[in-house]
């Protein structure tokens, strides 16, 4: 890019300088009006030739940004995917998380059944706890 830069720079400098060279080389060596005049006819063309030169830049300049433009949207996109998959590991965390607790309170309850003595509650709440496993491992799989 800064080689293509450089170029054309290089290029517009050396159009320029021509340009005043010319100029000056005109002034000093023809003193007619109308001659003079008809020479500067001559500098249409240069306007032609630096009309071109500008809208090629500006086509140029078009193609840059539209190739920019197309970058910036497959970086979008990556990070929408990177987003996405960010989300799924934080739900699939928190999923965890919420098996896990209800694991705790559920092994808190089988042992406050045991100590009470009342072992239907206990079956009961230790199939529950037993089906939270399975959950948690199938999950986790």
């Amino acid at each position: 890019m800064r080689k293509q830069i450089l170029i054309v720079s290089s290029i517009m400098i050396f159009i320029g300088a021509s340009f005043v060279l010319y100029y000056l080389f005109i002034i000093s060596h023809i003193k007619d009006w109308q001659t003079r005049g008809q020479i500067g006819d001559t500098f249409g063309t240069l306007n032609a030739l630096f009309s071109a030169l500008a809208f090629f830049g500006v086509v140029y300049s078009i193609l840059q940004q539209n190739e920019s433009i197309k970058q910036s949207k497959l970086e979008l996109q990556n990070d929408v995917a990177q987003t996405k998959e960010s989300v799924r590991q934080f739900e699939q965390q928190q999923k965890i998380q919420s098996l896990l607790t209800l694991i705790s309170i559920w092994e808190k309850k089988v042992a406050d059944y045991e100590n009470k003595g009342e072992t239907q509650l206990s079956i009961e709440a230790n199939r529950k706890l037993m089906a939270l496993s399975v959950e948690l491992e199938n999950f986790i799989k």
